[in-house]
């Protein structure tokens, strides 16, 4: 999931609990428990010490092709 994220957005999340609740949101949209004609707003809280050690990963699955 987080390099899906980040293929598609950029966005680089940690992959312990910033994944695991971008993931259970992604989830909440397709099942309908969230509608898709608002807002959501995901705060993330931390995690970013984490890409570090992922960061071979990471770098492989945002590169521009």
């Amino acid at each position: 999931m987080p390099h899906k994220v980040a293929r598609n957005s950029r966005i680089l999340l940690g992959p312990v609990y910033s994944e695991k609740g971008v993931a259970g949101l992604i989830g909440q949209i397709k099942s309908g428990q969230i509608m898709g004609d608002g807002g959501v707003v995901f705060f993330h809280t931390g995690g970013a010490a984490l890409l570090f050690v992922y960061e071979g990963q990471l770098l492989t699955c945002i590169a521009v092709e």
